[in-house]
């Protein structure tokens, strides 16, 4: 890591941010999806989970792009050539499949079947927890890969 250049240092630092901000965001939903499994007022779940667009989730997206400023400003430690910087990238592909096709689209399953009293929401949110906990452990997966590249 190149500790010197004051820009790449400020760089770090965003990334880290968006990375814990991520987590922070997919920890947030899972936990509000677990206590809606024995929460059996309607509309304490309607709160927790609002029908529209979850922008916050997608912030999963710009740790990658921090990433590629890091590798293209840093040295060679941070250079796209190293394999941990590429195990990175495709961990992101794939946590951005989980989160864009599987959690988001149950996430809005969600807000759509606990706004209708004739159906039952609680094994959507089963689902719904199920694959956050993928979405999690890839994102502590890459961390791993992250860090252990000190």
């Amino acid at each position: 890591m190149m500790g010197a250049n004051v820009g790449y240092d400020l760089w770090f630092v965003a990334h880290l941010m968006l990375a814990v901000a991520a987590v922070v965001v997919l920890g947030a939903l899972r936990y509000s999806a677990t206590l809606s499994l024995t929460d059996t007022d309607r509309g304490r779940v309607a709160k927790r989970f609002p029908n529209r667009v979850n922008w916050a989730a997608r912030l999963i997206h710009l740790v990658p792009c921090t990433g590629l400023v890091l590798s293209g400003i840093g040295g060679h430690d941070v250079s796209l050539s190293r394999p941990w910087v590429l195990t990175g990238l495709v961990l992101y592909v794939v946590l951005a499949y989980v989160v864009e096709a599987r959690v988001l689209p149950v996430e809005r399953q969600v807000a759509e079947i606990v706004r209708d009293p004739s159906q039952e929401f609680t094994s959507t949110v089963r689902r719904l927890v199920r694959v956050l906990d993928s979405a999690l452990l890839i994102m502590t997966i890459t961390f791993a890969v992250m860090v252990s590249q000190f």
